[in-house]
């Protein structure tokens, strides 16, 4: 009778165990096949998704893309999408910063407007509304007033807290901005391991994560705390994008190693191309949206983790 019990009770456990996989596999939706994303952004219920051939744009039941050919856009490429509070959507290519609000559009280049670069690589939007925008040749920043300008060598990726701006770059580590003050932290006065961020991002706690080539850092009322593939679960040190969900868990995109998902309790989860449907492990954006969906853009197309 134990015996019979013990198998009974095992085979259970088994096919438990099974369903929570195939459960999870079918949690994950393929949004774009074969389409390299770098930007991500959502508004009233509508994904728009900036690839190397063209702005698309995803809805409950349509998906469609705008391009040089049925589109104001002068360049194939979309490098960056921001929307603001009104949902109008600011689209980074190489050959310009576009306005869209869904009727007019309207190019920044500095040929016609106070930007350093008609190069975009990303653009964000602080509490104020203002758009900051990056580019090989530092910061441009628009606000209702107009056009001023950062110097930063090589400026990545860009947060905001309350009252600081956290800027990334690409060798020069991470710059602290509060009002008109900078401080940089670098490998030798800092917890970073390279001076490579790939990306910042600031929690509902107000804390601030760093992903650069030497792992990932959570910095909370100016202490840090470190995780890199050698020392934490963290399945692969460079790290690309980071986003929270609706549940509080951080989520961790990487460059070579997937994702990996840290609750709110200290557990770990992961998902990589050996145990879900992701065609690739090189992780370029991600974006939680209204609804608590993870989107995660990969080097080989974009998926949804649908919550």
């Amino acid at each position: 009778m134990t015996m019979r019990i013990t198998i009974v009770l095992f085979t259970m456990l088994f096919l438990a165990s099974c369903a929570d996989d195939h459960s999870s596999a079918r949690r994950w939706v393929e949004v774009l096949p074969q389409r390299r994303a770098g930007s991500i952004a959502e508004a009233k219920g509508v994904v728009w998704i900036g690839t190397d051939w063209g702005l698309y744009k995803v809805m409950p039941n349509d998906t469609t893309v705008l391009t040089p050919d049925n589109s104001p856009l002068s360049d194939l490429g979309v490098s960056a999408i921001a929307l603001d509070s009104k949902g109008v959507k600011w689209i980074g290519t190489r050959d310009g910063l576009w306005k869209f609000d869904d009727v007019t559009w309207e190019v920044f280049r500095p040929t016609n407007s106070g930007i350093l670069s008609a190069g975009v690589g990303g653009i964000f939007i602080d509490p104020d509304g203002r758009k900051w925008i990056t580019s090989l040749n530092g910061i441009s920043i628009l606000a209702d007033t107009g056009w001023s300008t950062m110097t930063v060598s090589m400026p990545t990726r860009i947060a905001f807290d309350t009252y600081t701006a956290w800027i990334g770059t690409w060798g020069g580590g991470l710059v602290r901005r509060i009002h008109l003050q900078s401080n940089s932290y670098v490998v030798s006065n800092s917890d970073l391991k390279t001076n490579y961020v790939f990306d910042v991002f600031t929690d509902d706690r107000n804390r601030t994560w760093i992903g650069e080539g030497g792992g990932m850092h959570v910095i909370e009322n100016d202490v840090w705390k470190n995780y890199n593939a050698k020392e934490s679960p963290l399945p692969n040190s460079d790290v690309t994008r980071i986003v929270q969900d609706n549940e509080g868990a951080i989520w961790v995109g990487t460059y070579a190693g997937g994702l990996a998902k840290l609750t709110s309790d200290g557990e770990w989860d992961f998902y990589n191309t050996t145990n879900s449907p992701l065609p690739s492990d090189q992780i370029l954006s991600m974006m939680v949206d209204k609804k608590g969906n993870i989107w995660v853009g990969t080097y080989r197309g974009v998926w949804m983790f649908k919550r």
